[in-house]
C-alpha cells in the first residue's frame, strides 16, 4: 500500500529507523543533576580530571551550545548519568515486564491477563540493563505456576536474555514516547524495543547483515565506558 507522507511522518520515520540520531538532541535539563555517581565511574574510567562538568561534556561531545549559546547536555548524557532519566525527558525511557497467564495477551472480564503488577525498571540505562537482566533471569529461574497446577520451566539460555534485553536498551528509538516492553508468557519471552529495524536492515536479511550504523551512536561510545561493576558483564555493546 501507498501512503502520502506529510512532513510529520516523514521527521517521525526518520527517527524511527535511526537516520535522525535521538540521543545527540539537546534536552533542558540542568548539567548539575548529572553529576552523580554513574558521572564519576566514566569520568574516572576514561582518566578523565576533575573538571566542571560543563568543560568535560563539552569537550566528549555530551552537550553543545544551542542556538542562543546556552550549554544544554545532550538526550544520551541525560540516559548515561540521571539517576531519573525517565522524569526529566519528555520521552519515555524505562524497561516494563509483564508476566502474562497463556500464550496470548488477552482481556478477560475487563482486565488483562496479567499476573501481578507490571515491573517498572528505571534510572541510567547501565543500570536499567543490569536491573532488567537480574529481575528478569529471576523470574524465568522461579518459573510460572499454570492453571493446571504445574509450574512452567524456561530453557533460554542466559545469554540469549542478556543480550536482548542489551540490545533493546542500547539501540531503541529514544524519540517515540514508548517504553520497552518485555512480556513473560507460558513458553516463551518477548522483547519490544520501539522504533523500526535501523538503517540497512529488513525483514528478510536481519541475522545475516549488520546494520551500517548505531541508531544511538553516542549513548553506546560512552556506555562503554561505564565500568564493570556498575553495568552489564561479559556482553559486548554490538
Amino acid at each position: 500500500v501507498n501512503k502520502m507522507l506529510n512532513p510529520q511522518d516523514i521527521v517521525h520515520l526518520a527517527y524511527v529507523k535511526g537516520f535522525s540520531r535521538s540521543d545527540k538532541e539537546l534536552v533542558e535539563v540542568d548539567l548539575n543533576l548529572l553529576k552523580t555517581d554513574f558521572y564519576e565511574a566514566w569520568r574516572k574510567k576514561r582518566g578523565i580530571s576533575e573538571n566542571p562538568i560543563e568543560l568535560i561534556f563539552g569537550k566528549t561531545g555530551l552537550a553543545r551550545q544551542n542556538e542562543t549559546g546556552k550549554l544544554l547536555p545532550t538526550r544520551a548524557a541525560v540516559l548515561l548519568f540521571a539517576e531519573f532519566p525517565n522524569d526529566l525527558l519528555e520521552t519515555k525511557c524505562s524497561v516494563r515486564v509483564f508476566q502474562i497467564e497463556g500464550n496470548l495477551e488477552t482481556i478477560t472480564k475487563e482486565t488483562l491477563n496479567w499476573i501481578g503488577t507490571p515491573k517498572n525498571i528505571n534510572g541510567p540505562v547501565a543500570k536499567q540493563i543490569t536491573d532488567a537482566h537480574e529481575y528478569v533471569l529471576e523470574l524465568l529461574k522461579l518459573g510460572m505456576r499454570v492453571p493446571s497446577g504445574f509450574k512452567t520451566t524456561y530453557s533460554i539460555p542466559e545469554r540469549a536474555v542478556k543480550e536482548a534485553i542489551t540490545n533493546a536498551v542500547i539501540h531503541r528509538d529514544y524519540h517515540t514516547k514508548r517504553d520497552i516492553e518485555i512480556r513473560i508468557f507460558e513458553d516463551r519471552v518477548e522483547i519490544e524495543s520501539p522504533g523500526l529495524l535501523p538503517f540497512n536492515i529488513t525483514p528478510s536479511n536481519i541475522g545475516i547483515e549488520r546494520s551500517h550504523q548505531y541508531r544511538n551512536d553516542l549513548l553506546v561510545k560512552h556506555l562503554r565506558d561505564i565500568p564493570e561493576g556498575t553495568m552489564i558483564h561479559n556482553i559486548e555493546l554490538q
